[in-house]
């Protein structure tokens, strides 16, 4: 591979590492958002690297053709701990008030959607619950004729 070649390679595997922050800083909202506990943490961990480390072997497979050298693994070190450093914190707040955007957007879709439910759900139910006021307005006698008490 030529100087030119591996420049770029180190380009792209630098926003590639630049990617993958971001995709950590997603998954953290995630964690954040849904708290899923120590072994959701666990979980979701062990099938996120696995889903970064398909990706990243595509990628090389792409554009190095699985030639791996020391460069391709500062460039992806350099690019996360840049994105890290310098764009983690307002990436985080910007995903954090989507995500407040998006939950109250589903709530008042909920909302909406929920009034006609309820109406939809009286009216199955109604002639449900007059049937049933029928059959237990017919209670039996406590002594039916021909028994001796």
């Amino acid at each position: 591979m030529s100087v030119l070649d591996q420049t770029i390679v180190f380009f792209f595997v630098t926003v590639w590492g630049n990617c993958v922050g971001l995709l950590f800083d997603c998954y953290r909202l995630c964690r954040q958002v849904w708290r899923p506990g120590y072994w959701g943490t666990s979980l979701g961990d062990i099938v996120f690297w696995l889903v970064v480390t398909v990706f990243t072997y595509f990628s090389l497979m792409l554009l190095t053709w699985g030639e791996v050298r020391f460069y391709v693994f500062l460039g992806m070190g350099l690019g996360f701990f840049i994105y890290l450093k310098f764009f983690s914190k307002t990436v985080r707040k910007f995903l954090l008030k989507v995500s407040g955007v998006i939950r109250n957007l589903l709530i008042y879709i909920f909302k909406i959607f929920n009034v006609p439910l309820k109406a939809f759900k009286k009216a199955i139910l109604f002639p449900f619950k007059l049937l049933s006021k029928v059959i237990n307005s017919f209670k039996p006698p406590l002594n039916p004729p021909g028994s001796s008490s």
